[in-house]
């Protein structure tokens, strides 16, 4: 986790990277300590290859997916369960909402999660995400939360809940636990799993983009000012 947020202090630009580094007794937590300090709201995530930092007012999570492929958090652990299904969805209206507020609303404070419908933010995206079709990446979103809808609003079991007019029983795509759920392909049926990974991909390369727009870069540099100064009486760089 130490490596982690040396990461993030790279990509702030910290100038005094070499001195932080080798500052071995500054340990996880106080790093993770100002990383918390520094947020410009209270709730904060970042997504990194296979991670994910969640820091709220009620403390921080560090969490990680076992896997040697560069994937999405959010939906690296596909399968058909209820569990699943709720980081899928909920994840994807977190980042559309981080975004519209980050990059479209300046991070103004009366922006809440409650201002706007997830379908009205969608669509406030069409001038960041960069897709072939508008029209095409629109009706893939529309097809995808159809099963979000049906999945929040209905008591359909999972497997019997439909995706473009097949029940997920047969379209869902591979499971992280080796399960393949595909029965419908060879009838020209489209895999959910396979679609939803194309609905996240566009909306999170923007995300990453401006995701560390979420730290007060500035307060960030001072607070690791502060830490290593006791360590060192050398001016330095």
């Amino acid at each position: 986790m130490r490596d982690d947020v040396l990461r993030i202090a790279e990509a702030l630009n910290y100038k005094k990277m070499d001195r932080l580094r080798g500052a071995r007794d500054v340990d996880s937590d106080a790093l993770l300590e100002i990383l918390k300090s520094s947020i410009v709201d209270p709730y904060a995530i970042l997504f990194f290859p296979r991670k994910c930092f969640q820091i709220t007012p009620f403390g921080m999570t560090f969490s990680h997916v076992l896997t040697h492929k560069d994937v999405n958090y959010l939906i690296a652990h596909a399968d058909l369960e209820e569990k699943f299904l709720r980081q899928a969805f909920t994840g994807f209206e977190l980042v559309l909402y981080k975004i519209c507020h980050i990059a479209l609303e300046d991070q103004k404070p009366e922006y809440h999660w409650e201002t706007q419908k997830t379908r009205q933010r969608f669509r406030r995206l069409k001038q960041l995400v960069d897709v072939p079709d508008w029209s095409d990446f629109e009706q893939l979103f529309d097809n995808v939360f159809y099963v979000r809808d049906s999945f929040a609003h209905s008591f359909v079991p999972l497997e019997d809940i439909k995706y473009k007019g097949v029940p997920l029983k047969y379209c869902f795509g591979y499971s992280y636990r080796g399960r393949a759920l595909r029965d419908a392909r060879e009838h020209g049926a489209s895999m959910f799993t396979d679609d939803l990974e194309k609905l996240f991909a566009p909306i999170m390369k923007v995300f990453y983009q401006h995701q560390l727009k979420q730290i007060d870069a500035r307060k960030f540099h001072k607070l690791c000012d502060r830490l290593i100064m006791p360590r060192s009486m050398s001016p330095g760089p």
